[in-house]
């Protein structure tokens, strides 16, 4: 006979071995192994009646992409975004252990933003294996290639993010298709709920400050640049290091080389963005020769 769906209780009550668990349908599997590290009630929507897998879950290799920092205006208003970035992110999901990126310089709200992050997974799949695609769109982790006009009408999001989905929604589902056919590989929907699509999205704000630096000794001036919300980043010799400071992420962080030293030729100083609560702005000067 078969058990009972747990209550809401039940599972804000379930022990510590089940949390974290894979399920026996692909898409509620890759899910819910992200629900300790961020957080949140809605995914708790999609509990499964069976079908625990603890051990998949230890093993699972995220893909992700996301686009980090803007270039500001003097009235802080983002002009264009700068990186693009994919990773592969196993656990204990803190960093990357295999990173693309590319020079992006794109208007800010762009649909081909979320296109280009799909095809920069696809990229990094030619060269890795993985279990999972996550895509920064928050749909609740629906499949890219099963979406449909229909459902993106139906679910509560903003009437622009709507539009821009729509507009991309043709070119997402062809690309998810040909990834799953191709790598055997599930393109998910999740978004913000997921810690990988984090690790991506600081990891392109570490590129940032290096493509950042790059643009201000090319223009011979100053640069704004926005980084992500809630991180700060730190400049090493060779290297640059963006870290969370949303709490319970104080482990994650994304790493850039700076293998010209580009950030040695100009000075950089960071402050709190005056006009959008959470995020810091870098201010970036070529330095006097």
């Amino acid at each position: 006979m078969r058990e009972p769906r747990p209550t809401q209780t039940d599972r804000h009550n379930t022990s510590s071995e089940q949390k974290g668990i894979c399920f026996s349908r692909k898409r509620r599997k890759h899910l819910q192994c992200f629900t300790d590290m961020i957080p949140s009630r809605n995914a708790f929507d999609l509990w499964p009646s069976s079908g625990y897998c603890l051990e998949e879950v230890k093993k699972l290799r995220v893909v992700a992409a996301d686009s980090g920092s803007a270039i500001l205006n003097e009235t802080f208003e983002p002009l264009k975004v700068v990186a693009l970035c994919s990773i592969v992110a196993e656990p204990p999901y803190r960093n990357t252990s295999t990173q693309i990126s590319d020079l992006l310089m794109s208007p800010a709200n762009g649909p081909e933003l979320i296109v280009g992050e799909l095809r920069m997974c696809r990229r990094l799949l030619q060269s890795v294996s993985a279990d999972v695609v996550h895509l920064d769109m928050t749909l609740g982790g629906v499949s890219v290639s099963q979406l449909s006009i229909s459902e993106l009408r139906n679910m509560s999001i903003s009437l622009e993010a709507r539009q821009r989905i729509s507009r991309a929604l043709p070119e997402l589902r062809k690309l998810a298709t040909e990834i799953e056919q191709t790598y055997k590989v599930e393109v998910l929907a999740i978004g913000k709920e997921s810690l990988p699509v984090r690790i991506a999205e600081l990891t392109a704000g570490a590129h940032s400050v290096i493509y950042g630096s790059a643009e201000a000794v090319k223009r011979k001036g100053m640069v704004l640049l926005g980084l992500p919300t809630l991180t700060t980043v730190a400049v090493g010799e060779r290297h640059v290091t963006a870290r969370s400071l949303q709490p319970g992420e104080e482990d994650v962080a994304g790493l850039a080389e700076d293998s010209e030293r580009m950030t040695a030729k100009v000075s950089i100083s960071e402050f709190n963005n005056p006009t959008v609560r959470g995020f810091k702005v870098l201010r970036i000067e070529p330095r006097e020769t």
